[in-house]
């Protein structure tokens, strides 16, 4: 009987160490630099096969699925750009539009005839505060034709891009990228071709561009050794 309370009383005081010495750790997680964080497969980042690159640059491909219509996607912008002014010049970064349903369909030729028209960088941050900031809805034609004169597009020349082959063909690509990538939500990261990062099972996004400069580092390891 001795032996048991004495082993009860020393499990009791292990266990009360144990959860001491987690809670000191959890003080001190923060301070861990971003460098020495290890993300896992199947927890913060999903593995593509086959491999789907977009551009022959040589360079590392970061692609985001995005819809303008997503507040998520807006919320994720000032992300991005920040991101995009501490990116590697080895790294490459793009957009593809979203093609989840036929109403994203619009959208997403609104951001190719943007991009064939030469005013995707302009028109981008102007089409999310559109939507988003002075809740206008962008569901025909005609309300992006609006927002596009008052940017400075002949309406003439909007309307050509966004019927246009090019713009077509491109949701084409769009539709069959969605698929390969498995994307199921939006806003998510491609990685190289080689990873996917769902933002919302990630819980902040600035821990999506950590897993994301994770990834990144990882995919060029792999090409050195291949």
């Amino acid at each position: 009987d001795n032996h048991c309370m004495l082993g009860l009383i020393l499990i009791t005081v292990l266990r009360a160490l144990w959860k001491k010495l987690l809670l000191i750790w959890l003080c001190f997680l923060p301070l861990v630099s971003h460098a020495e964080i290890e993300y896992y497969e199947d927890i913060h980042f999903t593995e593509i096969t086959p491999v789907t690159p977009v551009t022959n640059t040589g360079k590392i491909e970061v692609i985001e699925v995005f819809w303008y219509a997503c507040s998520h996607c807006f919320s994720f912008e000032k992300y991005i750009q920040a991101w995009l002014k501490t990116k590697a010049d080895d790294v490459e970064y793009t957009r593809v539009p979203g093609v989840l349903s036929k109403r994203w369909i619009l959208l997403a030729k609104v951001y190719y005839a943007a991009r064939d028209l030469g005013v995707e960088e302009k028109l981008t941050p102007m089409l999310f505060n559109h939507i988003h900031l002075l809740n206008n809805k962008v569901n025909s034609v005609a309300a992006a034709e609006k927002v596009f004169v008052a940017n400075g597009v002949a309406a003439k020349d909007f309307r050509k891009a966004i019927k246009s082959f090019s713009v077509n063909t491109k949701i084409g690509q769009a539709k069959s990228l969605n698929k390969k990538y498995g994307i199921k939500g939006v806003p998510a990261l491609i990685i190289d071709g080689r990873y996917r990062i769902d933002s919302g099972s990630i819980g902040s996004f600035e821990k999506v561009i950590d897993i994301a400069n994770f990834l990144i580092k990882k995919a060029r390891t792999e090409r050195t050794t291949q």
